[in-house]
């Protein structure tokens, strides 16, 4: 039955699909008989006002989920876009947290944000400028036109672009599909920290190394993920080359403890929603994250 049922807390996800000369919707009523059975054998209730049977979209956790990939939540972009300008760290913070949670969805998240989490450093003095204006305005305009991310399929590889630059790292999880088109599931970034900007080069793609197979690691746990750099080569045949003179052996170490083997970018990335993001358009900004401008 897990096959075509996942829980999460108290709620119960069925899925189908055609197989077997059946349609969609024969093998859905099957996969629900068979739930129903089962929850009436352990008694467990369903309140039927909260039900949703044969649905080709469903809401869950902030996003919608089908059989075109992920959405986020129109609603949640809505509060996000019509959120009037903040007029005090209490309240851009508020804001923060909202569209944080779709940052997924966002190539260049942290390079945007950057002017605005700088207003909530302690010894910061609250002053609303024109470069804090435009990176509001920029992070509301990257969610309401954001992408549809691909479902994850985890009987195919995925793979992992990762970079950095003088203020953050950044990542995407890709996965080619069974036509060999390749596209974007995840998107992940975040700012370095006041030591971090310090690193040689060398160490600051090794940090974003890191920190994708970390954010990505539920997915990654026993593939072989190929790794894409655009700096330094830090992989070479299948292990994590480390620098001379780098003080993280330790992450390199733990590197080595995955099946690694890295490359260049090759073909296209693309989106669910139709479109296509050319391999030498998956460039670096100043966040570090691979952006897509055909988003």
């Amino acid at each position: 039955m897990r096959q075509f049922v996942q829980t999460y807390f108290d709620d119960i996800f069925v899925h189908s699909r055609a197989s077997e000369g059946k349609t969609a919707v024969e093998v859905h009523l099957g996969h629900l008989r068979e739930v129903l059975l089962c929850m009436r054998e352990n008694r467990i209730y369903a309140n039927i006002n909260k039900c949703n049977f044969g649905a080709e979209e469903i809401p869950f956790l902030g996003c919608f989920l089908g059989k075109d990939g992920v959405r986020a939540d129109p609603e949640k972009v809505c509060a996000i876009a019509q959120w009037p300008m903040p007029v005090s760290q209490k309240d851009l913070r508020k804001w923060l947290g909202l569209s944080n949670y779709l940052h997924k969805y966002s190539a260049n998240y942290a390079e945007m944000a950057r002017p605005l989490t700088n207003l909530l450093k302690k010894d910061a003095v609250w002053s609303w400028t024109s470069e804090a204006q435009r990176a509001f305005k920029a992070i509301k305009s990257s969610l309401q036109s954001a992408p549809t991310l691909a479902l994850p399929d985890e009987e195919r590889p995925f793979s992992v672009v990762c970079d950095a630059s003088d203020f953050a790292i950044g990542c995407a999880l890709l996965q080619v599909d069974a036509e060999g088109r390749e596209w974007v599931v995840s998107f992940q970034s975040r700012q370095l920290k006041a030591a971090e900007k310090n690193y040689p080069v060398h160490d600051k793609e090794l940090l974003a190394m890191k920190y994708a197979l970390v954010k990505f690691r539920v997915h990654l746990l026993g593939q072989k993920p190929f790794v894409i750099n655009n700096g330094p080569c830090l992989v070479e045949d299948g292990d994590v080359v480390a620098s001379p003179l780098s003080a993280h052996g330790a992450v390199a170490l733990l590197l080595r403890r995955i099946h690694l083997h890295g490359g260049v970018q090759t073909g296209k990335a693309e989106c669910p929603s139709g479109c296509a993001l050319p391999a030498a358009r998956l460039r670096v900004g100043a966040s570090g994250l691979p952006r897509v401008s055909a988003l």
